[in-house]
């Protein structure tokens, strides 16, 4: 009984040496320009293929409005319009990341009620995924930014086939 006890722990110390060696190659230190350099450029090339999406949601004389999730472009300024009854709240918002990480955040928002300027470019930094509330005369406003993979409304997975043309002369065709 002792015996297969050990046998089990020798086979499970080779068993780790062998895997060991992956896991040491993986964390290299950056001595190694090239080594070191490939982990970044994949994070960055993650970051690039995010785009931010944002959700509004105001609260007015007791009524809350919401925005659904808005997909916007680094760095560009666009409108937001949401209405209820003859109100109308237009919030213009600006998402850029600082410092090329995309989960800190830096927003400039403007805020239209009826088109009166109600607040003017306001900047703030934030964190990804994380619900800021401004309030200001009897109207909250909250905005969550969140990066998502960018996605173009293209069909996913395996494209459909083409079908051959279908020869009117042929006995067989559409068989």
């Amino acid at each position: 009984m002792m015996r297969r006890f050990i046998d089990l722990g020798l086979a499970f110390g080779l068993a780790t040496l062998l895997v060991a060696p992956v896991g040491a190659t993986a964390a290299t230190p950056a001595g190694d320009g090239e080594a070191a350099s490939e982990p970044v450029a994949m994070a960055e090339a993650e970051a690039d293929d995010l785009v931010p999406t944002v959700k509004v949601e105001i609260q007015h004389r007791g009524a809350v409005i919401k925005s659904g999730q808005e997909r916007l472009d680094w760095g560009e300024a666009s409108a937001i319009r949401l209405q209820r009854g003859e109100r109308v709240h237009e919030v213009t918002v600006a998402v850029s990341r600082k410092e090329g990480d995309a989960k800190k955040l830096h927003v400039v928002l403007t805020y239209e009620l009826d088109g009166e300027l109600v607040i003017d470019e306001y900047a703030y930094d934030t964190k990804a995924k994380k619900r800021e509330v401004l309030r200001t005369d009897g109207v909250a406003l909250a905005l969550t930014v969140v990066p998502r993979p960018f996605d173009d409304g293209g069909p996913k997975g395996r494209p459909d086939k083409i079908e051959p043309p279908v020869d009117v002369d042929d006995p067989l065709a559409g068989l």
